[in-house]
């Protein structure tokens, strides 16, 4: 089990260097998808959900809009692409598939992001706001699902070697459609999946 918080030590490491700081809630539901914890995952996606409700709200004062709410809406809306509590249970190959599609940035369906949309919607209210400088958020959820998705991808083609790592992913997409999920190996490429989802409306 000292591989279970491997990523998670990678990324607070990381943080205590000096390097830009992670985002701890998409990170704990990260690793919970990893180990196959699905309370674990709950915790991290309560917390998330409690930073977002203690902030700005859709319908307050735009100008109230800080950048940590751009932070905690963008950190839930990533944590809540992962609750689907059957995968949990499925094998390592298979969550990690999951998690790369869903939760990676060729997974990205802005449809799925409702607290980010709706904060981008108050920020588009902030015309008349009156700031000392710019509001600028910074990419922290990005990052740390990059290199949670990265950290684990890493960790199965060394355990695996390149050849059967590909061979066992592609398995396990295969074995994700035949359940009923969406799962593509390779992953697809941006504009790829843009031009699918759209077809699909």
């Amino acid at each position: 089990m000292r591989k279970a918080g491997l990523a998670v030590l990678v990324v607070l490491g990381l943080a205590s260097c000096g390097q830009p700081k992670f985002e701890p809630h998409v990170a704990g539901a990260m690793q919970a998808m990893r180990d196959g914890d699905y309370a674990r995952y709950n915790a991290s996606k309560a917390a998330a959900q409690q930073e977002v409700d203690a902030g700005w709200q859709p319908g307050g004062d735009p100008c109230q809009l800080q950048a940590r709410d751009f932070e905690n809406a963008g950190a839930l809306d990533v944590v809540n692409l992962l609750d689907n509590q059957p995968v949990f249970k499925f094998s390592e190959d298979m969550r990690f598939v999951y998690m790369a599609n869903v939760a990676g940035r060729n997974g990205f369906d802005n449809r799925n992001y409702t607290y980010t949309r709706a904060v981008e919607a108050g920020w588009r209210r902030q015309k008349d706001c009156q700031r000392n400088g710019p509001l600028i958020a910074t990419n922290t959820v990005e990052l740390t699902r990059e290199i949670m998705i990265k950290t684990w991808w890493d960790d199965l083609e060394k355990r695996y070697g390149k050849d059967q790592f590909e061979r066992r992913m592609s398995a396990a997409a295969n074995m994700l459609t035949v359940r009923g999920i969406d799962a593509a190996w390779p992953l697809r490429m941006d504009m790829d999946y843009v031009a699918e989802r759209a077809r699909k409306s």
